[in-house]
């Protein structure tokens, strides 16, 4: 019976993951002397019919493109999803949305010139960019009126006197975070067992990624043991001892090393130097993650869910290597920003 639910949707996205960009897409991107030669080498690939025309684009033509593309592919995969899976699939869309928010807020606060923001900020869904350059263009107070989503728009209001007080946008992404993580997670509590099994363990293991980056973050700007504890998602999945160990101790890199010395010995680096090696990894062990759920019993929503989390990761790759191309940025300083998705 669950076989015959979701025979065909999971035949449809594996035949969709197995035209994923592969190692030797990403280096004929990365070789291409410049971003037509980059828009040619796309219309090799799954991306034909949004970059074989695409010659003497704009970059904000190139950004609707990848938008488009993203957006098809959920849609299909939404579309023919088992009822009960949808809503799930749906706040993997809106998630999404919030992590471009986030950057915006930044963007915003940053007071950078809008077209200097936008290199660090991937349009999609509700966020679109000229969403996005509208946000940029005020300041945070106006920009937030900007935004459809009341429940959001409210979270964002609550947490600016944190803001103001700390002067760091913690507070704000944190509290979007935790409103968009906790809805996944009671969606997937709703699934039937093994789809609850599997994409609880997904979104676990994004609560554990959030509250690891909150925690490096927060002992890196000197925050307090209660301002720390007070951003944490309450609903930790495979930290608990190490979590009371790593919020005891002042050192940023020594609070990350208690946080990965147990589930997450060997999916997170035992090492880092910065907390920008933090948000790297815990965003790489979310591509192994959703990597690893394809070797399990072949018939359940978190396959689904896992492949909107790689093809997402994807196209921020390719969206970070026409940027490069189109800033003329060198290719191993591309590379560095990669998350290399197919691997």
């Amino acid at each position: 019976m669950r076989a015959s639910k979701y025979a065909y949707s999971i035949a449809r996205v594996r035949a969709m993951k197995s035209f994923m960009l592969t190692k030797e897409d990403y280096e004929d991107l990365l070789k291409a002397k410049d971003l037509n030669e980059a828009f040619k080498k796309l219309a090799e690939t799954i991306y034909a019919p949004y970059f074989k025309e695409a010659r003497e684009a704009t970059w904000i033509e190139i950004e609707k493109k990848l938008m488009k593309a993203l957006s098809d592919i959920y849609e299909k995969v939404i579309e023919m999803a088992p009822e009960k899976a949808k809503d799930i699939l749906s706040l993997i869309e809106k998630k999404l949305e919030i992590e471009t928010l986030k950057q915006l807020i930044r963007g915003c606060i940053s007071k950078l010139p809008i077209e200097e923001a936008m290199k660090f900020i991937f349009p999609i869904g509700e966020y679109s960019t000229e969403f996005c350059r509208e946000f940029l263009r005020k300041d945070l107070n106006e920009a937030i009126e900007l935004i459809k989503d009341e429940e959001i728009k409210e979270i964002i209001k609550q947490k600016i006197p944190e803001y103001e007080k700390l002067n760091i946008t913690t507070p704000i992404e944190v509290a979007l975070d935790k409103h968009i993580l906790s809805k996944l997670l009671r969606q997937a509590r709703k699934l039937p067992k093994l789809d609850k099994k599997h994409c609880e363990h997904l979104v676990g293991i994004e609560i554990d990624m959030t509250n690891i980056t909150t925690i490096v973050r927060g002992k890196a700007m000197k925050l307090s043991v209660k301002e720390i504890k007070d951003m944490l998602i309450p609903e930790s999945y495979k930290l608990d001892r190490e979590i009371i160990a790593a919020i005891g101790v002042e050192d940023p890199f020594e609070a990350y090393r208690l946080l990965v010395s147990g589930y997450y010995i060997g999916k997170l680096p035992p090492k880092v130097n910065s907390v920008e090696e933090v948000e790297w990894a815990v965003k790489k062990a979310i591509i192994n993650e959703s990597r690893r759920v394809y070797i399990t019993y072949p018939f359940h929503a978190g396959l689904l869910y896992a492949f909107m989390n790689l093809k997402y990761y994807e196209v921020r790759d390719v969206r970070v290597i026409l940027m490069g191309k189109h800033l003329g940025v060198e290719e191993q300083i591309i590379r560095k920003h990669l998350l290399f998705a197919y691997k």
